[in-house]
């Protein structure tokens, strides 16, 4: 996965100037972007826009919605903290009629990434 961030981040430098790849100061776009790695950049987090998108998240994916971190239980059924029983993703959402969000939540975690 760390190659596939480098890659993502390499970019081809257009200035008639230099090689492809290179920088001014002589390091190449991919040691630029392992060096961001290192320092610790990490991608944009993932805006769960519509109900559809929260219940394709694999299972024990996490959500935060500005308050409190969700994690899935499957199914569109999340579990939260402090929380009897499971949330679906509409109440998660507060989503309207449409399934659309009406609050922000962001992908914190997903089994994908550990």
């Amino acid at each position: 996965m760390r190659e596939d961030l480098i890659d993502s981040l390499t970019v081809d430098i257009s200035d008639a100037e230099r090689e492809p790849g290179e920088t001014g100061d002589g390091a190449s776009t991919r040691e630029v972007a392992a060096s961001l790695l290192e320092t610790g950049w990490r991608p944009p987090v993932r805006v769960i826009k519509t109900v559809e998108q929260a219940n394709a998240l694999p299972l024990h994916a996490v959500v935060h919605d500005g308050l409190r971190a969700y994690s899935h239980h499957g199914g569109g059924w999340w579990i939260g903290p402090g929380h009897i029983g499971a949330t679906h993703s509409e109440a998660v959402l507060e989503a309207d009629p449409d399934g659309l969000a009406s609050r922000k939540v962001v992908v914190i975690w997903e089994p994908a990434n550990a």
